[in-house]
């Protein structure tokens, strides 16, 4: 998924990284008496630079509403989330539901899922987007630990499990599904109550 982005953002930086480079070096008159002392400084405070406007950008910068869309469709997912799930065991045909609170920390190429329910908790060890520009489908995957609190340990038992989430078209909601290793499955239901 980050494959294709990231290539745009090193073309991004790249070009970047000469331009400043450019006006630091014509600016300070150094093609008229190359001095190495005077480029090294430039090539110096342009690393400075880009590395500032990096770091800027990954951490905040690509989640303003202005940002470069045309460079970014990664959607910005940092917030408060509530839904439901509705879930069923292996073997058992009675279906269950069961508040979920959701909160996501996001920067451009890191996210973390810890989802909250009154039994347990979980917390993304891996997480991805799988992004179609073609038909605008964006999806969310991720597996989780899930750590029950100790009072229900007995009937739920610390376990891994995967989720997918097709992100609704404003960003606000998303619908999906989850299965887990002790062969529990459900579909969960959420939207964005609070941005981080």
């Amino acid at each position: 998924m980050f494959k294709c982005y990231i290539k745009r953002y090193i073309w991004l930086f790249v070009v970047l990284t000469l331009a400043t480079f450019s006006l630091f070096f014509f600016l300070g008159g150094h093609y008229l008496r190359p001095n190495a002392l005077a480029i090294w400084g430039d090539v110096g405070k342009t690393v400075a630079i880009v590395t500032f406007c990096a770091v800027l950008f990954e951490k905040w910068m690509w989640k303003l509403p202005i940002s470069l869309k045309f460079l970014v469709r990664i959607p910005c997912l940092e917030g408060l989330w509530k839904g439901n799930i509705r879930y069923k065991m292996d073997g058992c045909d009675a279906v269950y539901e069961k508040p979920v609170s959701v909160e996501i920390r996001q920067s451009l190429f890191n996210i973390m899922i810890e989802t909250k329910t009154d039994e347990s908790s979980s917390r993304s060890i891996c997480a991805s987007f799988n992004i179609d520009d073609s038909s605008g489908l964006k999806l969310l995957v991720y597996s989780y630990l899930n750590i029950p609190k100790q009072e229900f340990r007995d009937s739920s038992h610390i376990h891994y499990g995967s989720t997918l989430f097709e992100v609704g078209k404003t960003e606000k909601t998303m619908e999906g599904y989850y299965w887990t290793d002790r062969k529990t499955r459900g579909d969960i239901t959420i939207e964005k109550v609070k941005d981080q």
